[in-house]
This record gives structure tokens, C-alpha cells and sequence, in this order.
């Protein structure tokens, strides 16, 4: 477990062997990789440089928690590099590892994701059958049918792990559905209407099973309309858009984003997917309202709701107030400052020495 930690530590880092040994001073990239592998152990002094040149502490090389993700399921569209992907998972490893030892440390109750019910799980035959499978995990978690305020409360409530990371366009999300614990990533840079509609993609990734003949696109389509449902059922959708339309105008569009917390584009394919409007109508409010005002990417009339979960914060500052850990160790779960956490956990008010 040591090797595993100080190769995930050297890649959140972005470091490469040479790098690291140059940095350490005095160990060679052969003998790091030895370490890594478990074909050798270090001495503490060496233990100590690495620990120096990789800015951890050695907590975090003796850490006991670990996790298995499995195989993430990214989108057909992602184009990170083997690299970036290698440092994006590494990053998301050390996350859910804090997270399960901030729970560990308190005995924290964790709803099973197991819990779903089995009609919900079973192999969808069409991309509509997607339907069904978001209105039987509303009912299943007592949702209802209206807005969800906050998604990623919703999700940690129920036993997933949501990790928020900073990537550049190319990177949407990815869920975790084989490992020890269901997570779903998504990028923090997007507006926060897109991060509840790739939160709710990703849902359906690791809830929906698709059949084995199935290609990415067929997957995706049935995920997209996993998501759309997900965020606004199909009786609220006709109710706030009516059954059959031959317009939609922007202040709808405008004020139904606001309620839900979905885009205007989003919208709009959740009414083609209904049949509330036409494909035909479609393409034209789609191109006139969307593509000529360049929103494709980014729209107008931004969301009040902060898509953020504080369930791990709440679970270190439990542990610290209980004196279950030191404030070093709280702050170095929530990988800030022993100061930063002091000033948070007290309301900032907190004195320092």
C-alpha cells in the first residue's frame, strides 16, 4: 500500500520518476519505481525526502483507507490525453479516499446504493425505456416531480461520491459504476446548469444497463434522455410547456431554467423528445434561439443554486469537534491550510498562534 501511495502522491503532483528523484535528491527514478511497485521499501530518512519532495505528510503515505475505483465510464466525446486521464483519476482516488476515511473516522452512516430497486436496474431495450428508469428512481428516493434544488446533495444522500475537478473543455464528466463505491466527476469549470445536466448523465451511466450489442452513441442518447427526465419529468414538462407547441418563446425557456435548473437548449431537446414539438420545430428554435446567439456553450440568466456538496466538510468538522482527529489532520482531509480549516470550522473567528 506504501508504493501505491507514494505513486498516487507523485501523480498528483504531475511529477514523472526522473522528476520526483531529482527533486528528492539523492534517490534514483529506478529505485522510486521499485518502491512504487513493492519490490522495495524505502529507509525513513529516503521515506522523509519523498515525503519533502512530494509535499504530503507521512499520514498520507500510511493512510489505512483505500478504495478501488474500477473502470471509469467516460463520455465517447472525451479527448484527454492517457496523461491527463492518469492525473484526473489519480486526483479523483486521493478525493474518495479522504472522503471514506472522513466517514470511517466518524462511523458515518452511507446509504446503500444497492438499495435501488431491482426493476430499475434491468437491461432497457430502447433509448425511451430511459424514461421510465428516471421516474422509477424518483419514486424509489421520494424525490416527487418537481425541481431537485441541490443534485449533488441528492446523490450523496444516497451513496454516491461526487467529485468536482477542474479540466478543460474537452472533459464533461465520467462516472465510476464497478468500484467499491459509486462516484460520478464532473468539471467545475462549466456553468452550473450543464454540471446538474452531466451530474444527472452520469447518474445514468452507472444506473442504466445497456444491452451488449449496443454502440457509444445509442448509450449516450439513452443517458441524455436518462438526464433530461431525471431533471424534469415528463407530466411537469407538459405541464409547463403544454402538450403540442409550434413555438417556444426565450422568456419561457428563460424562467423554466430558473425553476429547474436545466439550459435553455436542454429544454428545448426535452421537448423534441416528448413530441411536444416537431423535429422540424425543433431544428428551428434550436438554430434561431441557441445558435445564433452563440449559447451553446454558455447561456444567459445564470442559476442562483450552488451545485456543492458539504457533507465532507460536515463530517471532518465532526470528527475535529469530538476530538476524534487533530486540527492538522481535519485540514489536511479537506487538503487546505491548518489555518484555512480553523477560520471555517470556528465561523471565522478562529485565533491562531
Amino acid at each position: 500500500m506504501l508504493g501505491d501511495r507514494i505513486k498516487q502522491a507523485r501523480l498528483l503532483r504531475g511529477l514523472s520518476l526522473r522528476a520526483l528523484a531529482e527533486a528528492a535528491g539523492g534517490i534514483s527514478a529506478q529505485a522510486i519505481s521499485n518502491y512504487e511497485t513493492g519490490k522495495d521499501a524505502p529507509g525513513s530518512g529516503v521515506l522523509l525526502r519523498l515525503v519533502d519532495a512530494l509535499g504530503v505528510d507521512l499520514e498520507y503515505l500510511f493512510r489505512t483507507v483505500k478504495v478501488e475505483l474500477g473502470q471509469p465510464a467516460y463520455r465517447k466525446h472525451c479527448r484527454l490525453s492517457e496523461a491527463e486521464m492518469a492525473d484526473l483519476e489519480s486526483s479523483v482516488l486521493d478525493s474518495v479516499e479522504r472522503y471514506a476515511e472522513a466517514e470511517s473516522i466518524v462511523d458515518a452512516e452511507v446509504a446503500p446504493w444497492t438499495g435501488i430497486p431491482a426493476e430499475i436496474t434491468t437491461e432497457i431495450q430502447a433509448v425511451e425505456d430511459a424514461e421510465d428508469r428516471a421516474d422509477g428512481l424518483r419514486k424509489a428516493w421520494g424525490v416527487g416531480g418537481g425541481p431537485i434544488d441541490c443534485l449533488t446533495e441528492l446523490l450523496e444522500d444516497h451513496g454516491i461520491k461526487v467529485i468536482f475537478r477542474s479540466a478543460n473543455a474537452m472533459f464533461d464528466g465520467c462516472a465510476y459504476p464497478y468500484g467499491d463505491t459509486p462516484v460520478i466527476v464532473v468539471n467545475e469549470r462549466k456553468p452550473t446548469d450543464r454540471i446538474r445536466f452531466d451530474l444527472a448523465h452520469e447518474l445514468g451511466h452507472l444506473l442504466i444497463r445497456f444491452p451488449e450489442e449496443w454502440d457509444d452513441k445509442s448509450m449516450e442518447d439513452a443517458a441524455h434522455r436518462f438526464a433530461g427526465a431525471f431533471l424534469v419529468p415528463a407530466k411537469a414538462a407538459r405541464l409547463e410547456l403544454g402538450l403540442h407547441r409550434t413555438g417556444i418563446s426565450i422568456l419561457e425557456l428563460q424562467k423554466l431554467k430558473l425553476k429547474y435548473g436545466m439550459s435553455m437548449g436542454a429544454w428545448l431537446r426535452r421537448a423534441r423528445d416528448l413530441e411536444i414539438v416537431t423535429k422540424s420545430v425543433y431544428d428551428r428554435l434550436y438554430r434561431g434561439i441557441i445558435v445564433r446567439n452563440n449559447w451553446r456553450k454558455q447561456e444567459p440568466f445564470e442559476l442562483n443554486v450552488v451545485e456543492r456538496s458539504t457533507r465532507m466538510q460536515r463530517l471532518v468538522a465532526r470528527a475535529y469537534v469530538d476530538g476524534m482527529v487533530s486540527e492538522s489532520r481535519a485540514a489536511d482531509l479537506l487538503r487546505m491550510p491548518t489555518e484555512q480549516f480553523l477560520n471555517i470550522v470556528e465561523g471565522h473567528n478562529a485565533v491562531t498562534a
